[in-house]
């Protein structure tokens, strides 16, 4: 395997091989548009009309059911396309239907009863009712959202698409060949937020050839020992001065933390930061790397508690806040070192929850109450096994009565700052 000290001597092809692909600027990369944001440029484009028809409308709804190839101009022409109406994100009439859209792009949590609201304000027969849930990379509304009745009545007509495969596809396939030549700006927009879109996936053409190019030339193995030497190559490279070398510099100290990030979104859980990363974003159900999928139901609901992370001499913990407590777990490349556990002294713990509660329902009393997790093994478990695990003591903490009398009435509490040790 190439060494530190080699991939250093390639300092000069690595600096001009990352400048030649770090100008392309996209003006959403700089502005990062919120969900309500993507929701509009939907809105734009479904409302776009030409002789006061829909163009794109059809074509958006025909991927959903076969019901919606048979739409007659007529019905188009009437269509009426809102956002923000009654607070559903998007809501399409046309013909019998109702299609009301949920936007979570960005992962925002399941409000109460959020969906099922939304199906009661469209005022139609629910048996014309079509519920999109519109995610970045996969999920589905949880029963917080939608109950399990609603679901059964929708059936097939509740539908779980991602921008990632339908919107995408979408865009390129029958937005961008149906802009006319008149509509060049219109055209250039959309070529724009394809980027855009691709960059939130991972998937811009130009950075994947520049982390292809960066590979080839630093001999990139996807491995754990090759995330270490990289990282002794950043902590090895002197920083010189002189503006023309400090240029450089920071392309090829740019590069590396490029090739960091590769590995890391290949192997998640390559190093403690990561592994509290991950969990924290799989729990808040807002994932982080694109082959995750949104938690939901039976994975890692946790309500009431707000997932966040810490450092604390030294190590990287992740914790979850509400119901006045904290759980924490020390993350770990080679083990959960500790957790997931009560942060609450257990003679406090048997004062509030009572000590026959709390082995009741699994726990075990050391330093603290926890429910350990030891099966942890980088080359053979799971994160999801993890974050399963978590949900299995929030679910078990919601038993004991103290607790289960709060939760009709506690908030959810917001995300704590990091805590960082001195």
């Amino acid at each position: 395997m190439i060494t530190s000290a080699e991939i250093i001597g390639q300092f000069d092809k690595i600096a001009k091989t990352y400048q030649s692909y770090s100008n392309i600027p996209n003006l959403f990369d700089v502005v990062s548009l919120n969900e309500n944001a993507h929701t509009r440029v939907l809105h734009m484009l479904l409302n776009h009309r030409r002789e006061n028809t829909p163009v794109f409308l059809k074509s958006f709804l025909e991927g959903f059911s076969e019901e919606f190839k048979k739409l007659t101009k007529s019905e188009l022409v009437s269509s009426e396309i809102s956002q923000q109406w009654n607070h559903i994100d998007c809501f399409i009439r046309v013909g019998k239907y109702a299609i009301v859209i949920e936007n979570k792009i960005n992962g925002a949590k399941d409000q109460d009863q959020q969906l099922e609201t939304y199906i009661t304000k469209s005022g139609c027969n629910i048996k014309f009712v079509y519920a999109i849930y519109l995610t970045l990379t996969g999920g589905e509304p949880s029963e917080v959202s939608l109950s399990n009745e609603t679901k059964i009545d929708l059936g097939d007509r509740l539908i779980n698409v991602t921008y990632m495969t339908h919107v995408l596809d979408w865009l390129k396939n029958d937005v961008l060949p149906e802009c006319k030549v008149r509509e060049a700006l219109l055209e250039n927009s959309v070529r724009i937020y394809i980027d855009y879109l691709n960059g939130m996936l991972g998937q811009k053409n130009h950075e994947r050839k520049l982390i292809e190019d960066l590979a080839k030339i630093t001999k990139l193995q996807i491995t754990p020992e090759y995330y270490h030497l990289l990282q002794q190559t950043l902590s090895n490279n002197p920083l010189e001065t002189g503006d023309i070398i400090l240029e450089k510099h920071e392309n090829f100290s740019s590069s590396i933390q490029l090739l960091l990030r590769e590995i890391e979104s290949k192997i998640p859980y390559i190093n403690e930061d990561n592994v509290a990363y991950v969990l924290k974003y799989m729990l808040q159900n807002c994932p982080p790397w694109k082959e995750k999928s949104t938690w939901v139901d039976n994975c890692a609901n946790i309500d009431p508690f707000t997932p966040g992370y810490f450092m604390y001499h030294g190590s990287r913990y992740l914790k979850l806040s509400g119901l006045n407590l904290e759980i924490h777990l020390r993350c770990s490349t080679d083990g959960i070192k500790i957790g997931p556990y009560i942060l609450l002294d257990p003679q406090k713990a048997d004062e509030r929850f009572g000590k026959e509660n709390l082995e009741a329902i699994g726990l075990i009393r050391d330093q603290w109450y926890s429910l350990p997790f030891c099966s942890f093994n980088m080359k053979k478990t799971s994160l999801l096994e993890v974050a399963l695990h978590v949900k299995l003591l929030v679910d078990r903490l919601k038993q004991l009565p103290s607790l289960r009398c709060m939760l009709g009435t506690v908030s959810i509490d917001t995300p704590h700052p990091e805590l960082v040790s001195e």
